[in-house]
């Protein structure tokens, strides 16, 4: 009898505490790992709204690196602690962050499911992805409705997106809204030098080493330089074409791999180069590696996808360029090289406009409103 009370307890009482206990999911927050986008995002979400807010981070996502059977059997570990967590953990709001691929939807409606069984209020977090803009399939659709039916509030990532949303996906329109990723200006000196007083032009990319990162047009234009163009390029990040990468650095001595940095070290490290290049062909949000470099003036190279058209206007704070194209990433390199003036002035509009728009002290305070707003305790 003791034990029924125990177990009955487990799955419907919780801790009345006077903050909101928020289970949240992202992959992991440890740099060494992961070079996700997401674990960016929910590190700053965790950071702005700690003092109101109680936060335990769900560990989700695919094992990166390693051979198949070990990345197969992390993955189902995390799987089964996630299930557990979600079935055990005292919380109030499931903030469920996920991308419209086939894979993510199907792992995240289990999720959902376990925690709408426990009645807990869910906030869906979507962080880009191709049914975002698309229509999917019928079968994915009818998924797709169903883990948006029983989401109490979704959140996308840009005002662009909502109106692909709204278009996809009326039925849920109602409860959709778009907050723009962010974040911390607080370290950030209110001026910064961007560039160095080298005559060559320094380019960065930080990102997973990916296909839909774009890593194979920008390795293609890579062997399209030579060192007398004046143009290095600096690579962050890790994933399967590391190995072409690296071989790469071998032919071509202004390549250079760098490995990994902590998020709180981006404003330190991106201000020493001239322009971020993240030419991504399918799959972005809003992505935190373009928002970085924005906060400190350094000029985006990216192509038109998602909600990158919404914070970087081509000419003005960033430079857009074709999809799949090693050419025009040259072109664009070259561009810049060539306009040293136009290359600050677009350096300096990218600064201002991070600042008055990608400020996670801003942007992510509205998601404590949002927990208030759906949690039954509050």
């Amino acid at each position: 009898m003791c034990c029924l009370m125990c177990i009955a307890g487990m799955f419907s009482s919780e801790i009345m505490t006077g903050m909101l206990r928020i289970l949240i999911t992202a992959p992991s927050m440890n740099v060494a790992r992961n070079v996700s986008g997401v674990s960016s995002v929910v590190s700053q979400i965790m950071r702005v709204l700690c003092d109101s807010v109680e936060f335990v981070h769900i560990e989700i996502g695919s094992e990166q690196g390693g051979p198949y059977l070990s990345r197969l059997f992390g993955s189902l570990s995390k799987a089964a602690r996630s299930i557990f967590m979600l079935l055990t953990s005292q919380y109030d709001v499931l903030h469920s962050n996920t991308a419209m691929n086939a894979k993510s939807i199907v792992r995240d409606l289990a999720i959902v499911v376990i925690a709408r069984l426990r009645g807990k209020a869910v906030l869906l977090h979507i962080h880009g992805g191709t049914y975002v803009h698309q229509k999917a399939p019928y079968i994915l659709h009818r998924v797709l409705l169903y883990l948006f039916h029983l989401s109490d509030c979704i959140v996308v990532l840009s005002r662009t997106e909502f109106v692909y949303f709204a278009q996809n996906y009326p039925e849920a329109s109602t409860k959709t809204e778009f907050i723009y990723n962010g974040i911390d200006l607080s370290q950030q000196q209110l001026e910064i030098e961007t560039s160095t007083s080298s005559d060559r032009l320094r380019i960065v990319y930080v990102g997973r080493l990916v296909p839909e990162k774009g890593i194979v047009p920008l390795i293609a234009a890579c062997r399209m330089l030579n060192d007398i163009d004046k143009i290095d390029l600096d690579f962050f990040g890790q994933g399967g074409l590391l190995p072409e990468l690296l071989l790469l650095t071998k032919e071509k001595a202004f390549v250079t791999y760098r490995g990994l940095f902590q998020p709180s070290e981006s404003h330190v490290v991106l201000r020493d180069f001239d322009a971020l290049i993240l030419p991504s062909v399918r799959g972005e949000g809003m992505p935190m590696a373009v928002i970085e470099a924005m906060s400190v003036g350094v000029v985006p190279i990216c192509c038109p996808i998602s909600s990158i058209p919404e914070i970087v206007v081509d000419g003005e704070t960033g430079l857009l360029i074709e999809i799949d194209s090693p050419k025009a990433i040259v072109e664009a390199l070259f561009r810049l090289k060539r306009d040293a003036a136009g290359r600050r002035r677009m350096g300096d509009a990218s600064r201002k406009f991070a600042r008055a728009n990608l400020d996670a002290r801003k942007n992510f305070s509205e998601f404590n409103s949002l927990y208030q707003r759906i949690c039954p305790r509050a």
